[in-house]
């Protein structure tokens, strides 16, 4: 997957950024916003669910992209790599109202 194709499969948005080009942070807001539909500013602050510093550290300080992190935004898992890639899932149970979404649970993935 190059870095400017995104995929969705079985309820998980798949898309990968440039960690030299781009904050982690605006990458997980941006891949949020595909995945469900959701305008960044309609979104829960990233920083309710993980500390922004330390994401942005971890692409500084761990260069081989060897490393893996997991969290919870709002009710979506989003998994992210120090190689670039981020996966949201949006099957995990998200509760679409606090994404600015309708009642239902529709994504766009």
């Amino acid at each position: 997957m190059s870095s400017t194709e995104t995929q969705c499969v079985d309820g998980i948005y798949r898309t990968m950024f440039d960690p030299t080009a781009k904050t982690p942070c605006t990458a997980v807001v941006e891949a949020v916003e595909q995945a469900c539909g959701t305008p960044q500013d309609k979104q829960p602050v990233l920083a309710e669910s993980i500390d922004p510093d330390t994401l942005t550290q971890l692409y500084r300080e761990e260069t081989s992209g060897s490393w893996m992190l997991c969290f919870d935004h709002a009710g979506i898992e989003i998994t992210i790599w120090g190689t670039g890639r981020i996966h949201v899932d949006t099957a995990t149970g998200q509760d679409s109202s606090v994404l600015g979404g309708e009642t239902s649970n529709e994504t766009h993935c």
